[in-house]
């Protein structure tokens, strides 16, 4: 063989061995960068369910919060109600709502309402007035 040939069969292996190698090379950048994508995808689908999962939570305390609030203005309405009827009618203790539901008409006698649902207390001018019977 000569020494053309030989240089020739050399030169062929060395650029076989430098193709392969940079195909290797391309082919492990692939498989790292499809790993790094596959990774965030991955943090961006636990990012997304924990700012889901975070939305829920804030929410429900919203609406925790508002049902507090909305039943903190309605037993602070009660109150002042309360307190209304107790100076409009002149009694100490307000009828329990059991009384108030079990009489379903005024009381019989002269043209006289006593406190409804609604706290209103009235009488006609010319009677004199008298507490009913539920009052103590």
């Amino acid at each position: 063989m000569s020494p053309a040939t030989v240089y020739l069969v050399l030169a062929a292996a060395a650029g076989l061995v430098c193709v392969s190698a940079i195909a290797w090379w391309i082919a492990s950048r692939t498989r790292i960068a499809s790993e790094i994508v596959g990774r965030a995808d991955d943090h961006a689908r636990q990012l997304r369910a924990q700012a889901e999962r975070d939305a829920e939570t804030v929410k429900k305390e919203a609406q925790l919060e508002a049902r507090e609030r909305s039943h903190l203005l309605l037993a602070d309405a009660e109150k002042k109600a309360r307190r209304q009827s107790t100076a409009i009618c002149g009694r100490a203790t307000p009828p329990s709502p059991s009384s108030r539901n079990a009489r379903k008409r005024p009381p019989s006698g002269p043209s006289r309402s006593w406190p409804t649902a609604s706290g209103s207390c009235s009488a006609s001018p010319d009677s004199p007035p008298t507490k009913p019977a539920n009052c103590s």
